[in-house]
């Protein structure tokens, strides 16, 4: 992956202009084509060299580094999940099948938020009930990489969450999220991107908070 910007210091305006101005670019990258600049740190001779800040500072690589090479999958949790004390299963188990959790954090959707992250649902009669389920409380949202994958974190992590369905899940996908972790029909527990701009707009939309994510581990 190559870095290709970063900010230095509490300046969470400067870090969101450059990350929306980062994204466009790179949709253009991918749309017209053309190359990547990469940015290099130019640390201060006089940085601290105490472990612990090595330890954030590779952390906020990996991060950054899966984000801006598109090598990473968003999960929800969702608030059903939560509050039945899954969260620990299901990541436990996601880590089991070899994804890395870059970041992880709780998220109280607003309907706003579910309605543009649900707009593909708006036809299907669970759509307003789906609505207020993702209101009902909060979900966990996790930014995931897996280096091994056959095709891509986001097609190996659908092959993980399994069928939307329930019952579908358990017959023939019984090792999947949905089957193990989900309640009955729609109620699933788990969601993921099924494409990378879906990928971004969990990321943006479920993770407002990854932008001080990102301001935390570049410090």
């Amino acid at each position: 992956g190559t870095l290709v910007d970063a900010v230095r210091g509490a300046n969470a305006p400067e870090l969101q202009r450059k990350i929306m101005s980062n994204l466009e670019q790179e949709k253009t990258i991918l749309k017209e084509g053309g190359q990547r600049n990469e940015y290099r740190f130019e640390f201060d001779e006089d940085i601290d060299e105490d472990e612990d800040v090595d330890i954030k500072r590779n952390r906020s690589f990996s991060v950054v580094n899966a984000v801006t090479s598109h090598k990473y999958t968003v999960a929800v949790i969702r608030p059903d999940a939560v509050a039945d004390g899954k969260t620990a299963d299901i990541t436990d188990k996601i880590k089991q099948q070899g994804f890395k959790v870059l970041h992880q954090e709780e998220k109280q959707l607003n309907e706003h938020d579910a309605r543009n992250l649900y707009k593909h649902k708006m036809n299907e009669p669970i759509y307003e009930e789906l609505i207020q389920l993702m209101c009902s409380g909060p979900c966990l949202v996790l930014v995931l990489q897996k280096f091994d994958a056959k095709e891509s974190s986001v097609e190996d992590f659908r092959e993980l969450l399994g069928p939307w369905d329930v019952e579908q899940a358990r017959s023939t996908k019984p090792d999947s999220l949905r089957a193990l972790f989900g309640t009955d029909g729609w109620r699933n527990a788990v969601d993921g991107s099924d494409s990378l701009d879906s990928a971004q707009r969990y990321g943006i939309t479920t993770c407002k908070g990854l932008v001080l994510f990102w301001l935390e581990t570049l410090l």
